[in-house]
C-alpha cells in the first residue's frame, strides 16, 4: 500500500512537471502541500468492495453504469466553527436538536444537478461559502477504474492515458463478458495469462471497430477516426500480451473474485499530500479500522479524525457541524459529475442557454467557487475516471466561455 502511494505521488509531481517549474512556482506548489488548512469530509455512492457476480446482468456486484464513488466536501485555510457552520445549517432547520436533513431533504429525491441549479435553495449555500471563504474538494472515483488500470497497465508497450480511458469504455460496453472472463481465469491470480489475452481477444470484438472504414472527407469524422487509431494501438497490445503471455500484475485486490478490495486509498491520500492539515470524516468503521492500522504510512503523524456526526438524533460535536454540511456539499459534486457524464455539448449549451439571468447567475456563482477552489489548492479535485470527466469539468472552471458558447447555440 505503501509503494502503491508513492507511485500516485510520483504521477502528480510529474504531472506539474516540477523539473521544469522555477524556484518561485516550485515554491509555491510546497507551500500548498505544507498548509495547515481544515478539510472536511462525507462520501456518496460509497460501492465498498467490487466483485464479480456473473448472476448479474453486468457480471458485478455493482453495475458499472452506476454513479460513482465521491469523496470530498468543503476546505477552509481557517478552522470552520460551530457557529460559523450553524449559520448555514438554520437556514434549512430551525431546530437543530433532533437534527435529520440531509442532502435530498434539502433538493429533493430527483435532485439532479439541472434541477439544482434552478432552485433557490442553493444561494443559501452559495452564500455562506462566498462570506466565509470556504472552498470545494472532491475524488471521484468510477467504479471500473481499477480494474481498467490493471488489466491495461499489464499491457505491454507505453502506458498511453487516452488507450486507458477507451480501454475502460470498452471494458464498461463489454463487462459481462469480462466478468466471465475473469472468473474463469480466477482473477487477480491469473495461472495462464497467454490463454486470458487470447480469449480477451476472442470475446471482444475490436476488430470490428477497426475495419469500419470511415471518410475522413468531414470535421465530424475526425473524432471517429482518433478513437479508431486508439483502438488499433490497444488491439495492437493485447496481441503482444497474447503472445507473450504478459503478466497480469493487481495492486487493487489480493483475492479472488475482488476487482476493489476497499477505497481506504482514496481516503488516506488527502491526509498524505497534506500532511500539515487536519482533516475530519464522517466516520465509516471499516475505513477507520484501516486508518488505526496504517501505522508505518508515509505520514507519521495522525492528522485525522473520524466523527459520528449525529448521536440519538442529536449533533454529536462542535467539529460535526462542518461534516454535516459536507455531506450536503458531496451530493451537489456527485450530481454535477453524473450530468458531465451524461451530457455533451450539444446538450450542454442548450441548457445553459435556456436558463433564467436568475439561474445563470446562480450557475456563475457555482462556478466561481468551483475555479477558485482549484487555484487556491491544485489538488482540490481528483478524477479517477477516464470517461472525460476531467475534460468536461472545465466548462464548469471556464464558465465565461461556457456562456459564449451557449448563447451562440
Amino acid at each position: 500500500m505503501i509503494k502503491y502511494f508513492e507511485n500516485i505521488l510520483n504521477k502528480m509531481k510529474k504531472s506539474y512537471s516540477y523539473a521544469k517549474l522555477n524556484r518561485k512556482k516550485t515554491k509555491e506548489m510546497n507551500n500548498i502541500i505544507n498548509s495547515k488548512w481544515y478539510f472536511y469530509y462525507d462520501e456518496t455512492g460509497n460501492f465498498g468492495k467490487i466483485r464479480l457476480n456473473i448472476s448479474k446482468k453486468r457480471g458485478f456486484n455493482v453495475d458499472p453504469t452506476e454513479a460513482p464513488f465521491v469523496l470530498g466536501g468543503i476546505w477552509s485555510k481557517e478552522e470552520i466553527s460551530n457557529k460559523i457552520a450553524y449559520e448555514l445549517m438554520s437556514k434549512y432547520q430551525k431546530n437543530l436538536q433532533n437534527i435529520d436533513i440531509k442532502f435530498r431533504g434539502i433538493f429533493g429525491k430527483k435532485c439532479s444537478f439541472d434541477r439544482i441549479i434552478c432552485s433557490k435553495k442553493l444561494d443559501y449555500i452559495l452564500d455562506w461559502m462566498e462570506k466565509y471563504n470556504v472552498y470545494l474538494h472532491f475524488t471521484e472515483h468510477h467504479i471500473m477504474h481499477d480494474i481498467t488500470c490493471d488489466l491495461y497497465d499489464s499491457l505491454p508497450g507505453k502506458q498511453m492515458s487516452d488507450e486507458r480511458d477507451i480501454f475502460r469504455i470498452i471494458l464498461i460496453k463489454y463487462a459481462k463478458k469480462i466478468s466471465v472472463l475473469l472468473e474463469k481465469h480466477h482473477y487477480p491470480f491469473v495461472e495462464s495469462p497467454i490463454a486470458f489475452w487470447n480469449e480477451f481477444l476472442e470475446n471482444i470484438p475490436l476488430k470490428k471497430y477497426i475495419n469500419n472504414k470511415i471518410e475522413p472527407e468531414s470535421i465530424e469524422a475526425l473524432p471517429k477516426i482518433y478513437k479508431q487509431n486508439i483502438i488499433r494501438r490497444i488491439y495492437n497490445k493485447l496481441c503482444l500480451a497474447a503472445e507473450r503471455g504478459s503478466k497480469i500484475n493487481s495492486i487493487y485486490s489480493g483475492e479472488v473474485g475482488t476487482l476493489t478490495d476497499n477505497l481506504y486509498a482514496d481516503y488516506r491520500l488527502s491526509t498524505i499530500i497534506f500532511r500539515n492539515s487536519w482533516h475530519y470524516f464522517d466516520n465509516e468503521n471499516v475505513i477507520k479500522e484501516l486508518f488505526d492500522k496504517d501505522q508505518v504510512g508515509i505520514n507519521h503523524n495522525k492528522n485525522y479524525s473520524f466523527i459520528n456526526v449525529v448521536e440519538n438524533g442529536r449533533m454529536a460535536s462542535e467539529e460535526s457541524y462542518a461534516v454535516y454540511i459536507a455531506d450536503w456539499i458531496v451530493g451537489i459534486l456527485q450530481q454535477i459529475i453524473v450530468y458531465l457524464r451524461e451530457h455533451g455539448q450539444e446538450s450542454f449549451y442548450p441548457f445553459i442557454k435556456s436558463l433564467s439571468n436568475e439561474e445563470k447567475q446562480r450557475f456563475i456563482r457555482l462556478c466561481k467557487i468551483i475555479r477558485k477552489s482549484k487555484e487556491e489548492n491544485p489538488w482540490a479535485f481528483r478524477f479517477y475516471d477516464g470517461l472525460g470527466i476531467e475534460y468536461r469539468f472545465e466548462w464548469l472552471i471556464n464558465f465565461e466561455e461556457t456562456i459564449i458558447r451557449a448563447n451562440l447555440v
